[in-house]
């Protein structure tokens, strides 16, 4: 593995110039404040990471786990006890990874600076005790307002963890999200929900990334990003109905046979399933889904029928995609 290379802008000026602690005694009072501010920036930053071994961290299998460590020089950026982030560049010195440690909760994100985020999970606990009690043991402070903050950004990640538990078609954007990227729901991620916004990540068959989802709840506003051939969308919904308003359509409609949707006709020609064996699971002012069974009662297809765009989406359980089209309202 590449030996840490921190690079020293302060020592190396000091080096080079041949000042010396007498020299700054007689310069300029204002250059000789902002020359031992820089010395002492440079100092710290060396002390905390030339001689750190990245390979004894908690989160080093994970890292490993998706990069090659052996080719992208390591840098520890932050390590304090709330959090430790390292960067990883290449021979150009351009960052091209970042991994964020958060020690509380053991959680690790690994974040390519092309692809997006690789890796968000908490950590085997047993793994990290060893290192989050020597951290303890020897951090022995007071609440200041950096600790605050760091707080904030764990109880922040937590926030994030519940999300992860909801169903993404759920969303009022997922229905965009899902036409324009052809994606489904079981390949989405959250990584991001908090009170303005929502971020997922989308990734192939693969599990290779493909595209990022940025909804910002105030505005209604969604950007979805391609990874490898950039912005795909951006523009914003129209509001959310109110729940009550959402359950008294879904009423009505349920009372409306399934032979009378603006979708039937072309669900029946496609799966050869007559209306007996279709049975709505879910219909609202954004999409309806119905699930078709065969005679033994075994689901066969499903049904995805966007109301604001007119696209339907039919789904064999066992082929795959089978439909995927704007047909006629």
């Amino acid at each position: 593995m590449k030996t840490l290379i921190v690079t020293s802008m302060g020592a190396l000026m000091l080096a080079s110039t041949g000042i010396s602690g007498g020299d700054v005694v007689h310069a300029d009072s204002a250059n000789a404040t902002n020359l031992q501010k820089g010395t002492d920036f440079a100092t710290m930053h060396y002390q905390l990471s030339a001689s750190e071994d990245i390979s004894k961290f908690a989160e080093f299998e994970s890292i490993q786990a998706h990069i090659d460590t052996e080719k992208w020089t390591a840098n520890v950026m932050e390590d304090n006890p709330y959090k430790r982030v390292i960067l990883f560049s290449d021979e150009k010195g351009i960052p091209q990874y970042k991994s964020i440690y958060v020690k509380e909760t053991t959680r690790h994100k690994l974040i390519d600076f092309h692809k997006g985020l690789l890796v968000n999970k908490v950590l085997d606990e047993s793994a990290a005790n060893g290192e989050q009690n020597k951290d303890n043991d020897s951090n022995e402070h007071t609440d200041t307002d950096e600790d605050k903050d760091d707080t904030a950004n764990e109880d922040q990640d937590k926030e994030n963890n519940a999300t992860e538990d909801q169903d993404v078609d759920d969303f009022v954007e997922f229905d965009m999200v899902e036409e324009q990227t052809d994606i489904d729901d079981d390949q989405w991620q959250v990584v991001e929900d908090n009170d303005h916004k929502r971020v997922m990540i989308g990734s192939n068959e693969k599990g290779q990334n493909q595209f990022k989802s940025i909804f910002i709840k105030e505005t209604n506003r969604l950007k979805l990003i391609d990874f490898n051939g950039g912005l795909v969308y951006n523009g914003i919904l129209e509001d959310a109905e109110d729940s009550d308003s959402q359950e008294d359509q879904t009423v009505e409609e349920e009372s409306v046979e399934i032979d009378d949707f603006v979708e039937f006709d072309i669900v029946e020609e496609q799966t050869g399933v007559d209306e007996d064996n279709m049975k709505v699971v879910e219909n609202n002012p954004y999409k309806r889904v119905l699930l078709i069974t065969n005679e033994n009662g075994q689901q066969q297809f499903k049904s995805i029928f966007v109301k604001e765009t007119n696209r339907l989406k039919i789904i064999d359980f066992q082929n795959g995609l089978l439909f995927n089209e704007v047909i006629d309202g």
